[in-house]
């Protein structure tokens, strides 16, 4: 069954899948708001002079339609994808270097993190979570691998990763969400709990890390831009901030294009009052 809407959806015309996916982000705000409190909690204590309404409706919008976009892409190559930066990454691929990308969820990452791999030939392989839902979950791995990427789990992957990172491949994480096994360190002002993966990564192999922010620019139309290398000092908690502060600048400039309805910022509960 979800096959079969994938591939209905994936020949819906792009200005119908455009008026679709604003019609499912004005039916999220108002009929069924599922994490809208969260979302709106979130943008306005980061952005208090900017009205939560329209920006996280565009950006609902845009999620939605990422998803109809990577559908017609996996039937037959429909995107315009620039891409800024890429090539003093190249000349690390090309010496056999490791290095490590940021990305975060910006836009619609299920299909422009892939797609930036493809089109640069990177040999990369993403530490990433799926979702819960099989059926979505199998769907998505299977087309990052059709797009050249490798996949690790975000659990027991660190020796992996090490091993992979000294052969010269390129490892993605996308470290913008909580963790509760995190550390603390500055998100818009608020404490927000952090994997320290990368620093510690960073620590032990030495490899740049870079990062990779991309938006949209139009319907089928997006751009992806690489920036770096960030300034690591070996020290796990400082290379964290750095690293979120790659992400805070990255939403500043867009913060229609960040996936809001996550909840970054509340504390863990095996570290709240009484729960210790």
């Amino acid at each position: 069954m979800f096959k079969l809407i994938v591939g209905i959806l994936s020949r819906t015309p792009f200005p119908v899948a455009w008026c679709f996916s604003w019609t499912i982000a004005w039916l999220w705000w108002v009929v069924a708001p599922v994490r809208k409190a969260v979302a709106v909690d979130g943008f306005s204590r980061a952005f208090p002079e900017l009205p939560a309404g329209p920006n996280l409706r565009r950006a609902t919008a845009g999620f939605v339609m990422g998803y109809l976009e990577l559908f017609r892409e996996t039937r037959q190559p429909c995107i315009d994808l620039t891409i800024e930066g890429a090539d003093v990454i190249q000349e690390h691929v090309d010496r056999g270097q490791g290095m490590i990308l940021v990305a975060g969820h910006f836009g619609s990452w299920d299909l422009l993190g892939p797609m930036v791999c493809r089109q640069e030939a990177l040999p990369a392989t993403v530490v990433v979570k799926t979702t819960k839902w099989k059926p979505a979950a199998d769907f998505i791995d299977e087309i990052r691998r059709k797009f050249g990427m490798g996949l690790l789990p975000p659990k027991n992957s660190f020796s992996e990763i090490m091993e992979e990172l000294a052969s010269g491949r390129v490892i993605v994480f996308l470290l913008d969400q909580r963790y509760r096994k995190g550390i603390p360190v500055p998100f818009f002002g608020r404490p927000a709990w952090t994997s320290p993966a990368v620093a510690v990564a960073v620590q032990r192999s030495g490899v740049p890390v870079f990062g990779l922010d991309y938006w949209r620019e139009g319907v089928g139309k997006h751009r992806a831009r690489f920036t770096g290398p960030l300034e690591m000092i070996g020290d796990v908690e400082r290379d964290t901030m750095t690293i979120q502060s790659f992400y805070e600048s990255c939403i500043r400039e867009r913060p229609h294009g960040w996936l809001w309805l996550h909840d970054r910022w509340t504390i863990p509960r095996h570290l709240q009052t009484g729960n210790q």
